[in-house]
């Protein structure tokens, strides 16, 4: 995942730990311009967990920043999707989808 955000110019960080209210780590911290993605990576093939989802907007209201920041699942499900702030996004569609992610 990581490579495929740095293919798309983002400077990249992997298990990125930061704290806020409590300890959090990020799969995959990627930066480019005002936009910041805190990127979980997951082996799903049915669904998506809601105890991550939420966690997933913890870490972001925890998150201080003036950027926009944006939460992503990466999974192996078979279709793009979003829930509430949260997108969920195939391993075999990210590319596409940072590609195509500021006209969504």
């Amino acid at each position: 995942m990581a490579r495929i955000f740095e293919e798309n110019g983002f400077k990249v960080r992997r298990n990125f730990k930061f704290r806020g209210r409590e300890m959090h780590e990020i799969d995959v911290f990627a930066e480019k311009g005002d936009d910041i993605f805190l990127v979980e990576c997951k082996k799903w093939r049915r669904s998506v967990s809601r105890k991550v989802i939420l966690k997933m907007k913890r870490r972001k209201e925890d998150f201080i920043t003036n950027k926009r920041v944006h939460l992503l699942i990466v999974t192996l499900l078979p279709e793009a999707r979003k829930e509430g702030e949260v997108f969920i996004v195939p391993v075999f569609a990210l590319n596409s989808f940072l590609l195509e992610f500021h006209t969504l």
